[in-house]
């Protein structure tokens, strides 16, 4: 995600998130913040993880974020 932070910013809203986001915990509220900006809230004011990682896969592949390769740049 470090190399294409800018794009996820932009489209996420992920400015207080740091940019070193390797641990499982940033990944979750990463995904959280994903959520709440899709619409992927369920009862209790709690985000659907599954359905905001389909979203965040779905906005990828159509190419909305931009150009991403799953390879590290040298």
């Amino acid at each position: 995600m470090r190399y294409y932070w800018d794009a996820l910013e932009e489209r996420y809203g992920l400015q207080e998130f740091s940019k070193d986001a390797d641990d499982s915990d940033s990944v979750i509220a990463i995904m959280e913040q994903v959520g709440r900006v899709r619409g992927c809230v369920v009862s209790g004011g709690r985000i659907d993880l599954e359905k905001a990682s389909r979203a965040f896969l779905r906005e990828l592949r159509a190419g909305k974020m931009g150009r991403f390769s799953m390879e590290a740049p040298y």
